[in-house]
């Protein structure tokens, strides 16, 4: 059993235009204490097939609280999340479990490295063993998705100033949870969790603007990795930094025609800030 993963983060106020004679800024997570960041998650897959194939949709949101920010950078940050699902074949939609998982609580580094994960209680946990749920939960995948590479939405930072045009390396971690026995149920309490790592690389393309905001592009060829029967793949991120704020406003990770034997796969996931 795989978790689908993919990254969490922060927003701000105004930024002026950037500069093309000005030096390029550091690019890192700013992080403030109090501060509070809701991100819209929205999630496609399908899977067409003989019988009317497989789909898979989610939505809803994630919402991150800056707790505290240590001496050394790092901040504590408690995420949330809710959402609603549902699974198909052929015609027939089924509705996913959407009670909300208990809140988890984060200390990730200003490059979006998740170093350490608590569950309600404090006590140091894994995104799939820290409430005892069910697996098949859609405000759990959502929350996947917002830190499920143990970054901030799959995005890792160099922490310096990177020119436009170049590139720089990170590394993505996920988990898998293997069952022993019975585990019909997929109870993560049942569950022996691995972590396998994986290198990605991320390079800035450019500047746009959203949310009326000047944004740095950051592009990465893998930043997700499919692996589903008959596909295994890794799918292209995008995503749009505001580099003045800190913050991550807008990412996108889309791929059609993904080559499975049965049929052509598309799957999406976009997620946009809400604001504070």
């Amino acid at each position: 059993m795989r978790a689908l993963l993919i990254p969490v983060l922060t927003i701000v106020l105004s930024t002026p235009a950037l500069a093309g004679t000005e030096p390029p800024r550091p690019l890192r997570f700013a992080f403030r204490p109090g501060e509070t960041l809701t991100y819209a998650i929205r999630q496609e897959v399908s899977f067409p097939g003989k019988d009317g194939g497989y789909t898979a949709s989610l939505e809803g949101q994630c919402t991150f609280g800056v707790k505290r920010v240590r001496p050394d950078g790092q901040a504590e940050i408690e995420v949330t999340a809710s959402g609603r699902g549902t699974l198909g074949s052929g015609t027939e939609a089924v509705p996913f479990d959407t009670e909300a998982p208990q809140p988890i609580t984060l200390l990730v580094a200003p490059t979006g490295v998740v170093s350490e994960i608590r569950d309600a209680a404090g006590k140091k946990s894994s995104l799939i063993t820290d409430d005892g749920e069910d697996l098949l939960n859609a405000s759990r995948l959502l929350r996947s998705h917002a830190c499920g590479t143990y970054t901030l939405f799959g995005l890792q930072l160099p922490n310096k100033p990177v020119a436009d045009g170049k590139a720089w390396n990170g590394v993505h971690r996920s988990e898998t949870a293997r069952f022993e026995g019975d585990a019909a149920d997929l109870d993560p309490r049942k569950a022996t969790v691995t972590l396998t790592s994986r290198a990605v690389r991320f390079t800035s393309t450019g500047t746009d603007t959203v949310q009326g905001r000047p944004c740095r592009v950051i592009t990465c060829a893998s930043a997700l990795h499919l692996d589903q029967p008959g596909v295994q793949q890794d799918l292209p991120g995008k995503y749009w930094f505001d580099d003045q704020s800190g913050q991550l406003l807008k990412a996108e990770i889309q791929a059609k025609d993904l080559g499975e034997r049965k049929g052509r796969v598309s799957y999406t996931v976009t997620l946009v800030s809400r604001g504070t």
